[in-house]
């Protein structure tokens, strides 16, 4: 079931990525946010060619699950998650971004390169992708003004590497139709391309906001992947690998391409023992992070930590 505060987390995701994306003429935002071009804006082409395509994709996928995990962190951890915008917007553009090109035929010339799902030409998709993903960074640097300067670049790092890393090891081993050795091969990978820029960057942004320290950024952060790839590999075991469950729909995320079939019971095994030890760690930390993760694991309806070792 759903619960009051997960709701709460995902409005609050909604609205500070509609508080990036201006739906009127915003010079001074442009300059502040993109930079001040040599040669002026033109605010018409932008609303044409990045912003309404923008919202409409953000509108269809409305399920905000990066942002809502860490708006669901930061309280928990006495914070305030309305006062980390830019923060919830970046995490949501980079989600949004990391599945705008899994439905294109890469074809050999326009007529061939195109989709259904999408309803701007091929040339103009790849650019809003690619500047909604730089945009997180960006947005964590000169908007994250709440965050003294060594937290946000420690932050924009990890958005940088993070999204590129696994994206590049799944498209290599997809492509040369590379074998895992192993399921625990796999799950490795799974942590680097599904777990440490999803989850798992949520996990740490929420501790850059809360101002965690040391062992305990790190903590949350491997919790928020273990709870990532749990998520995949339960998914996976009901023969999705390109999304999740949220209130009985589909919400997708970035396709596995790297991959082959495994065991269903293997998984589901796998994905007990990593949501055990995030579950776990995240209890050690602090129980109102337990409580947290409790809230957004019931949300996707994952069992509980009991019903798993059942």
């Amino acid at each position: 079931m759903t619960s009051t505060r997960f709701k709460a987390a995902q409005q609050c995701a909604t609205a500070a990525l509609l508080r990036y994306l201006p739906e009127r003429e915003d010079m001074d935002w442009l300059d502040d946010v993109v930079d001040r071009p040599r040669f002026g804006w033109d605010w018409p082409a932008l609303e044409q060619g990045f912003f309404q395509p923008l919202r409409d994709w953000a509108d269809l996928h409305d399920a905000r699950l990066k942002p809502a995990l860490a708006g669901l962190l930061i309280d928990a951890l006495g914070g305030d998650k309305s006062e980390h915008p830019a923060l919830l917007a970046a995490l949501e553009f980079t989600h949004l971004a990391s599945f705008m090109l899994d439905d294109l035929a890469n074809g050999r010339d326009l007529d061939a390169s195109a989709s259904d799902k999408v309803s701007v030409p091929l040339p103009v998709w790849v650019t809003i992708a690619y500047n909604a993903r730089q945009l997180a960074p960006v947005l964590v640097l000169r908007r994250a003004e709440n965050l003294e300067p060594a937290r946000r670049l420690r932050l924009a790092r990890r958005y940088l590497f993070q999204q590129s890393l696994g994206t590049a090891m799944d498209l290599w081993g997809a492509e040369r139709g590379l074998e895992h050795g192993s399921l625990t091969d796999f799950i490795v990978h799974l942590s680097h391309y599904a777990g440490a820029p999803g989850l798992g960057l949520a996990a740490a942004t929420a501790a850059e906001a809360a101002k965690l320290d040391g062992e305990a950024v790190e903590a949350l952060r491997k919790a928020g992947m273990e709870l990532g790839v749990s998520l995949r590999l339960r998914a996976m075991a009901d023969g999705e690998p390109r999304a999740l469950r949220l209130d009985g729909r589909q919400v997708a995320e970035a396709e596995i391409r790297w991959r082959r079939e495994y065991d269903r019971g293997a998984l589901l095994a796998s994905a007990d023992r990593l949501q055990a030890s995030a579950q776990d760690a995240a209890e050690r930390l602090d129980p109102a992070i337990g409580r947290a993760v409790s809230d957004f694991l019931a949300a996707l309806g994952a069992p509980s930590a009991a019903e798993a070792q059942r």
